[in-house]
C-alpha cells in the first residue's frame, strides 16, 4: 500500500493490541530499505503534535510579531515539506478523549499534513474508513510464546496459563501484564490464583471510565478494562503505591525523561518506580530513556485512584523547583 500510493495508511484496533509495536517494526523495515522514518505521539491536535516534534539542529525563533503558536506550526510544517520528502511519518495514538476520529480528520492541520509529500501512517483505536483492516489479537500459541518470554512456567502451569490467555481473548497487553504479575510475585501468586481472579471479576457500569465523545465504551473494551482493573487491584492491594501511581498519570503522552522523573522522587519512590517498570505497568524507552504509560493503563490508574491536586502537589512542586534551578 505504501508503494502503491495509498495515503495515508492506517493501523487501527482496540487499545493494547500492539499497534505501536507494529508501526515501529514497519518503520525499522523502511529504514533498512533506505527510507527515513519518524514516530511522533499524537497530542491534543495535529497542530500541537507538529509543534512538539523535535528537529535536530533546528530551533524556532519568534520575533515578537503575530501568533507565536501559529508561526511555529507553519515553520515546522515548511521544514517537513522541504526536508522530509518521501520520508515515513508515523503519528501514533491518533485518538482524543474529547473528539471523534471523524472530527479530528476535519481539522485543517490534518488536511495540511496528509497533503505533504510524505508517507504518513496513523495508529488509532477508531475505525478510519470502510477498507482499513482491523488489527487482530495474536493466536493462542503466539500468546503463549509471549507469556513464556516473560515468565518461566512448568508443564503443569501451562494448562492454566492457556486458560488465562483464552479468558483475556489473547489480548497482548493483558497477556504481558499477567506474565509480569506472575513473574514478579516471587511465588506469592500462582497461575491458578490469577485465573480465579480474572474469572471472578465483577464489573458494574459505574466502574467504567467515562468516554466524553461516546455514551459508553463497547463490550470488548469493557472486558479488557475489567481484566486490567483486576491485575491492578492485585498489584496495589494495600494502596501503598497510590502516590507514585498518581504521579505517573501526569506523564505526557509522548513520554518524560526518566532521570527528571526519578530525581523528583525520594529513594522509596525510586524503588517503587522500578517495580512498576518490572511489572509492566510503566515502560522505559531505550532510545531516549523516557518513561511512558499506555493510554489504557493511564485510564485504569485515573479511574481507580481518582487523583486529586493534593496527590500530585508534591511531585509538581519538586519538578518545578528543579526546572527553576536548571534555568
Amino acid at each position: 500500500d505504501l508503494e502503491n500510493g495509498t495515503h495515508p495508511l492506517w493501523v487501527w484496533g482496540i487499545g493494547g493490541i500492539g499497534k505501536t509495536e507494529l508501526a515501529m517494526e514497519f518503520a525499522r523495515k523502511q529504514i533498512e530499505r533506505g527510507r527515513s522514518a519518524y514516530l511522533v505521539t499524537f497530542h491534543k491536535s495535529i497542530k500541537e503534535t507538529v509543534i512538539g516534534m523535535n528537529f535536530s539542529g533546528w530551533r524556532f525563533e519568534f520575533d515578537g510579531h503575530g501568533d507565536a503558536s501559529d508561526l511555529e506550526y507553519r515553520a515546522r510544517l515548511d521544514l517537513l515539506r522541504e526536508n522530509y520528502k518521501d520520508a515515513l511519518l508515523i503519528v501514533d495514538n491518533f485518538d482524543s478523549e474529547n473528539e471523534t476520529l471523524a472530527e479530528l480528520q476535519q481539522e485543517p492541520a490534518y488536511k495540511e499534513l496528509i497533503n505533504l509529500d510524505m508517507k504518513i501512517l496513523f495508529t488509532t483505536r477508531s475505525r478510519p474508513n470502510d477498507i482499513a483492516p482491523e488489527l487482530e489479537p495474536l493466536n493462542e500459541e503466539d500468546s503463549l510464546l509471549l507469556f513464556k518470554s516473560i515468565a518461566k512456567i512448568s508443564a503443569q502451569e501451562e494448562r492454566l496459563v492457556r486458560k488465562m490467555i483464552r479468558e483475556v481473548d489473547c489480548h497482548p497487553m493483558t497477556v504481558e501484564l499477567l506474565a509480569h504479575t506472575l513473574n514478579e510475585s516471587w511465588g506469592t501468586l500462582t497461575a491458578r490464583d490469577l485465573l480465579v481472579s480474572l474469572q471472578s471479576e465483577k464489573l458494574n457500569s459505574s466502574d467504567l471510565p467515562e468516554v466524553k465523545h461516546r455514551k459508553v465504551i463497547n463490550e470488548r473494551e469493557a472486558k479488557i478494562y475489567g481484566h486490567l482493573r483486576t491485575l491492578f487491584k492485585l498489584f496495589n492491594s494495600d494502596d501503598s503505591y497510590r502516590e507514585i501511581l498518581c504521579h505517573t498519570t501526569l506523564l505526557p503522552a509522548d513520554g518524560f525523561e526518566a532521570s527528571e522523573f526519578i530525581l523528583s522522587e525520594d529513594i522509596a519512590k525510586k524503588k517503587q518506580l522500578k517495580q512498576l517498570e518490572g511489572r509492566g505497568w510503566i515502560r522505559r524507552r531505550a532510545e531516549d530513556n523516557s518513561l511512558w504509560i499506555h493510554p489504557m493503563i493511564r485510564s485504569v490508574f485515573k479511574n481507580e485512584l481518582k487523583p486529586t491536586n493534593a496527590d500530585c502537589e508534591k511531585f509538581l512542586s519538586n519538578l518545578w523547583q528543579r526546572l527553576e534551578i536548571g534555568r
